[in-house]
């Protein structure tokens, strides 16, 4: 993994902030847990689309750790866990207190927009120079996002920063997107950010050491 690869990702703390303000609701619950809540069609998935669809979770989460993915990588602790798999219409859950819970946002970004952002893009990869793609990407990820009723309230500089924040991760995350963005394309029904009650992540913390 090249250096530039593996260093702690740089993320614009204000403007996930101000996704966060945007997306959850105030006031927060006593004790609130932010959870990542992805909601996939549970027939038909194709094992090597869901393993790039969970490596591309997991590498976000990686990077934007402090100490950057290649230590998060080879650490023996504190990698990204889901703390409940619901049944049904298969539902994959991620939580933490809200207070720690920015990485999460960023993987919210990063799968909220992945679907249409490669579909237009992926095909193009080596067809540009890197300067002419670069923009390209950009563009299609800024209508995107302006575009998108749920943010439609974020600053023009916060969401240039999204934007570029969102780029360079669809940049170091290439090989894992052609995979990652069938599923979610195909499979993916939605990808949400909410607020669980203390209460309940009691219930989920029993039910697991049961």
């Amino acid at each position: 993994m090249p250096d530039g690869e593996s260093m702690p990702m740089k993320y614009p703390r204000n403007a996930i902030e101000a996704v966060q303000s945007i997306v959850l609701p105030r006031p927060m619950p006593p004790n609130a847990v932010l959870g990542l809540v992805i909601s996939l069609d549970s027939s038909g998935v194709k094992a090597r689309d869901l393993a790039s669809y969970l490596s591309l979770i997991d590498h976000v989460y990686g990077r934007v750790d402090p100490k950057g993915l290649l230590s998060y990588a080879h650490r023996k602790e504190g990698h990204l866990e889901f703390s409940e798999v619901r049944a049904g219409s298969v539902e994959l859950v991620i939580s933490d207190l809200v207070e720690h819970g920015w990485p999460l946002v960023v993987v919210f970004l990063v799968l909220k927009y992945l679907p249409e952002f490669v579909r237009s893009i992926a095909g193009a990869w080596k067809d540009f120079e890197e300067a002419r793609l670069t923009r390209l990407r950009r563009r299609e990820l800024r209508d995107r996002i302006r575009q998108d009723n749920e943010l439609a309230p974020i600053s023009e500089n916060h969401r240039e920063q999204i934007v570029e924040l969102l780029d360079r991760t669809y940049t170091l995350e290439r090989d894992n997107l052609p995979g990652a963005q069938r599923l979610a394309r195909e499979k993916v029904r939605t990808v949400s950010l909410r607020v669980l009650s203390r209460d309940s992540e009691d219930k989920n913390e029993t039910r697991r050491g049961e």
